[in-house]
């Protein structure tokens, strides 16, 4: 996993989740004798790739041992449509703190290091932004309407897995 310490916070390639869900997802499909294909214009497919992806994300933040904030990059030129609307949804749902940008991680740190003014003070506010949790609630209605029944009925029943999301 990709870290970056600056400004106390660490920043995490969240292509190495997608990766990390990518062969989950096969191995799925796999085991379960169903053709390996990762054709997201059926639903399918999407809500499949959707459970792994949140799960593997929530794992990872429990897994981390650092006491800093979290910050995840996207580089947005990596995806197909259906992954970044994924990043848009856990943004949206979940609150987790994701930068969007068309460089690669290690170039995206380098441009920190660097200190580009024209890029680092949009990044520090974005830091700073406080934005209010999500409830439990909230997610938990996401979780259900999508039918994401292990999420919402056994992941999500453990107080770390709770506090995971809303803090």
């Amino acid at each position: 996993m990709s870290i970056y310490k600056k400004y106390n916070i660490y920043i995490y390639d969240i292509d190495d989740i997608f990766i990390k869900t990518n062969k989950e997802v096969a191995q799925y499909l796999i085991k379960a004798g169903l053709p390996l294909t990762f054709d997201f214009s059926k639903k399918d497919n999407q809500k499949l790739f959707i459970h792994f992806f949140l799960y593997n994300l929530c794992d990872f933040i429990k897994s981390n041992p650092h006491n800093c904030k979290m910050i995840f990059y996207s580089n947005t030129l990596t995806k197909d449509p259906f992954r970044n609307t994924v990043i848009a949804k856990v943004k949206r749902i979940f609150g987790f703190k994701i930068w969007e940008g068309i460089w690669t991680h290690k170039e995206f740190l380098k441009i920190l290091d660097f200190r580009k003014a024209e890029f680092i003070d949009e990044f520090e506010l974005f830091i700073q932004e406080e934005s209010k949790p999500k409830t439990l609630k909230h997610i938990k209605k996401y979780l259900e309407k999508e039918g994401f029944l292990f999420l919402g009925d056994t992941f999500f029943t453990d107080i770390i897995n709770k506090m995971i999301v809303c803090c």
